[in-house]
């Protein structure tokens, strides 16, 4: 009879230190991010440094750090005849991001002239993934979403998709 009696009590002394804890901060199930980590993610994410900027203005109207953000390229290439690649992210513009693409699977390969971008990508996310002779690649706000894109096209082409490459070129501060 007394454990009948105790335990709602207990409980509401829980569930108020709970509550206490998450007052002062301490008891967060979910630590908070830092500014590094939310430059990281996608626009379109609502726990991005940039969305209240850009799909809320009016409640980023006085968010002033992050109004002015730099585009960000990325890029994959790939030499058929030697099967080396290269790639590129964060470059600063799409050029520059093809060509450090182009020049890492040339380096990487020994000097192959073959080399070109065959996936590129502004402020988001490439993905490649390659079964024996075949492969798919996708682009989207997301990794996971570029990759999931990426598997879906290789699987339609065969079996055995592996993610070969893949990365993400966020909108950075302009400086």
């Amino acid at each position: 009879m007394w454990i009948t009696r105790t335990l709602p009590i207990m409980h509401r002394n829980f569930q108020l230190i709970g509550l206490f804890l998450g007052i002062l901060g301490l008891g967060s199930a979910y630590a908070q991010m830092t500014p590094q980590q939310q430059q990281q993610l996608p626009e379109s994410n609502p726990n991005s440094a940039h969305y209240h900027t850009r799909y809320m203005p009016a409640l980023g109207a006085s968010q002033s750090e992050n109004k002015h953000l730099q585009d960000r390229f990325g890029a994959f290439a790939m030499s058929e005849g030697s099967g080396w690649s290269g790639w590129s992210v964060d470059g600063e513009s799409k050029a520059m991001a093809d060509l450090q693409a182009i020049a890492q699977c040339q380096d990487r390969s020994s000097g192959a002239d073959d080399c070109e971008v065959v996936i590129s990508f502004k402020n988001q996310c490439g993905s490649v993934v390659g079964g024996d002779d075949h492969a798919g690649l996708g682009t989207a706000g997301t990794l996971r979403r570029a990759r999931q894109l990426a598997t879906e096209r290789c699987n339609e082409l065969g079996p055995g998709c592996k993610v070969f490459w893949e990365g993400c070129s966020y909108p950075a501060p302009a400086e």
